[in-house]
């Protein structure tokens, strides 16, 4: 694997890491809290560790591919953390065209045209962020 692939690759796998890693948080977190009066609907002791392993497993996983291509371990920077989350929701922004909502049923016009100003609004404030931490 070449050196920009590995690049992506780490990329990808420290971002997938981020996301474990705060879904156990957030488990362990729900762990403690269990049997504490929490909401009905709330995920369960039983869940919670079926949810925990699997969450262990996979981040096993990045670390077999970690070993696997070399790849070293990141600090992520401050600057680059920004820029990912950026980037993140950049994308999400994208979910809000009108016709991502087709599968929900279909929007009004009205409705249509406010997404699509403030999705073009706030696309702009992140390109401000970007092209200032860039």
């Amino acid at each position: 694997m070449n050196e920009s692939n590995k690049n992506a690759l780490g990329r990808s796998l420290l971002i997938m890491e981020k996301r474990l890693d705060q879904i156990s948080f957030d488990l362990e977190r729900e762990r403690l809290n269990d049997g504490l009066g929490s909401e009905e609907g709330e995920i369960d002791i039983r869940e919670t560790l079926q949810t925990s392993a699997i969450v262990a497993s996979m981040l096993e996983e990045i670390s077999a591919l970690k070993r696997k291509y070399a790849l070293k371990e990141t600090k992520e920077s401050t600057r680059a953390s920004i820029i990912r989350m950026v980037i993140e929701l950049d994308i999400l922004l994208d979910d809000l065209m009108p016709e991502r909502f087709k599968a929900y049923g279909d929007l009004d016009s009205q409705d249509a045209e406010y997404l699509i100003k403030k999705r073009g609004k706030m696309k702009s404030m992140l390109n401000e962020i970007y092209g200032i931490l860039h």
